[in-house]
């Protein structure tokens, strides 16, 4: 999860998990990111600046 607090509340509420509080040991896995929320131009592949997780299957009465 990233460190500056404003990114960090976006994803939050982007996975709506009620009462879920990010620790320093929290992961979110790289499917829930669409292809181009990534860096792959160098050996090592990064989520851009300012990515949002923004792919995920929820259940019918949690869709938006």
């Amino acid at each position: 999860f990233p460190s500056d607090t404003g990114l960090r509340r976006q994803w939050e509420v982007a996975i709506r998990r009620e009462g879920f509080v990010v620790t320093e040991s929290s992961k979110l896995c790289s499917e829930h990111f669409k292809p181009d929320d990534f860096d792959r131009t160098g050996q090592i592949v990064r989520l851009r600046d300012g990515a949002t997780p923004s792919v995920f299957n929820f259940p019918c009465h949690l869709q938006r």
